[in-house]
């Protein structure tokens, strides 16, 4: 069959994208620790422009440190933070559509 030539690409794709993934999210964990709001919002920026799949985020824990970004003291990285959650939810429910 002609698509097995094709799964090992798509998961060394996936298994890249869950990396960054979750370099971003131990980036924006310390960021939003040092209270480094500049750097939050630039790695919201890199996540915005991110590949992110439903199995992405089943497969890290960044929706939950995103939407805790929601309430941080910084109003633009909550706003931003706002915003992905936002198109993350619509990904999710249009997934399960």
């Amino acid at each position: 069959a002609v698509w097995r030539c094709f799964l090992p690409g798509l998961f060394s794709a996936l298994f890249a994208l869950v990396a960054r993934a979750k370099e971003i999210e131990a980036a924006l964990t310390k960021a939003s620790a040092e209270s480094a709001w500049a750097e939050a919002a630039r790695l919201i920026g890199e996540l915005e422009r991110l590949a992110v799949t439903v199995d992405v985020l089943q497969a890290t824990a960044i929706g939950k440190t995103i939407a805790a970004l929601k309430k941080c003291a910084d109003p633009t990285v909550a706003g931003l933070a706002k915003k992905l959650v936002g198109s993350w939810k619509a990904l999710v429910k249009g997934a399960g559509s």
